[in-house]
Parts: C-alpha cells; sequence; structure tokens
C-alpha cells in the first residue's frame, strides 16, 4: 500500500468518525466543493501554500469521492489509490454512469453560500 493509499484510510476514518453518514445530497455537495478547490489549486499553479495543502485538498476529495460512490453502492477501496489519479477517473466514471457528471455541475450547487 502506498503512503498516499495509507494517509486516505486514515482520512476517510476520520471523516467517517466525525460527520457521520451523510445523506447522497449532502456526499454530492461536499464533493463538488472539494473538487472546487482542488482546481482552484491547480489553476492557480505555483500560488498554492505548499505541499501540505495540495495534499490535503486531494484527500479531501478523495475522500468525499469514496464516500459519495459507496453511498451509491458503487466498491473503492482505499488500497487502489496506490494510483490516485487512474483511481479518481474510475470513481467519476461511475459517477457519470449513475448520471452525476461532475464536469457539468461544477460551481452550480451553490453549496459553498
Amino acid at each position: 500500500m502506498s503512503m498516499y493509499a495509507q494517509f486516505l484510510g486514515i482520512a476517510l476514518d476520520q471523516a467517517s468518525q466525525s460527520d457521520g453518514t451523510p445523506t447522497t445530497g449532502q456526499a454530492l455537495s461536499r464533493l463538488l466543493q472539494c473538487r472546487d478547490r482542488l482546481d482552484g489549486v491547480r489553476s492557480e499553479s505555483g500560488r498554492s501554500s505548499g505541499v501540505p495543502d495540495a495534499l490535503s485538498r486531494e484527500l479531501d476529495y478523495d475522500v468525499a469521492l469514496i464516500t459519495l460512490t459507496r453511498l451509491l453502492g458503487v466498491p473503492s477501496e482505499v488500497d487502489a489509490f496506490d494510483q490516485p489519479q487512474k483511481q479518481r477517473s474510475r470513481l467519476e466514471q461511475s459517477l457519470a454512469d449513475h448520471g452525476i457528471r461532475l464536469d457539468e455541475l461544477d460551481g452550480n450547487t451553490g453549496a459553498d453560500q
């Protein structure tokens, strides 16, 4: 298991203990918020506050992604995140197969307000 997958497992455990089980709508809203923050860091290239901040945003996104996909019955194992981008793409495709196309939803939730 990669170090990233280990960190992700810890973050997922902490999130489930502190947040309980969200509704599908809450999980989707959280995922979109995390995606916006993650995309914002990528578009600012060089202006982020460093590796710890970038890692934290990636972990937040992956925790939100796993939470939503599990609520939809999509198997998602932390061990598969040895290659994070490949696993993210697989889970995002699973969401699209369920009719949730993240690119079409970005910025349209009003969840930040």
